[in-house]
């Protein structure tokens, strides 16, 4: 459940929202202070537990992502901290996944902190095995153009985690 009605937080410590569950979320004025949190990341649902700031973030913060959820990559802009006011504090961010088909890349803008994914250009052998998977995908799927009455045999094929 959506934590509220905290007025700031101060982490000269460690700050913790860690369920195992990336749902979290902390609602507060303002954030200051020098120190660690961790949050649940769930890449996989393109989600994060998150704080949202109605103030100022002025905080030199460490945040270590904790990954959750199932496996798999979402192609989504993930919040870690929206700032209502000024932004004049750090982030540094450990956990984030290794780069693959999607990267992962903390990004400062006009909302505050968040975690932005790309999609990797494909090297060449892994868009010919796309293309083999897609082109096997279309010819089991096809519909005779004589016979328009008749499906062809439908297969589900897995790629780039998703069922097509």
């Amino acid at each position: 459940d959506p934590l509220s009605g905290v007025t700031s937080l101060t982490n000269n410590g460690a700050f913790t929202m860690q369920d195992d569950q990336a749902n979290d979320s902390l609602s507060a004025e303002s954030w200051s202070g020098t120190g660690t949190a961790t949050f649940d990341f769930a890449p996989g649902l393109g989600r994060s537990d998150h704080v949202v700031l109605s103030g100022d973030y002025t905080a030199a913060t460490t945040l270590d992502l904790s990954l959750v959820g199932p496996s798999g990559r979402a192609l989504v802009d993930i919040p870690l901290i929206l700032v209502g006011g000024a932004d004049t504090g750090s982030l540094e961010v450990t956990g984030l996944p290794e780069d693959g088909v999607i990267s992962y890349r903390l990004v400062k803008n006009d909302e505050g902190w968040i975690v932005t994914t790309t999609l990797n250009d494909a090297p060449a052998h892994a868009a010919s095995a796309v293309a083999l998977l897609a082109r096997g995908a279309a010819e089991a799927t096809a519909v005779p153009l004589d016979r328009p009455d008749v499906c062809g045999e439908g297969r589900w094929v897995r790629t780039l985690g998703r069922t097509q």
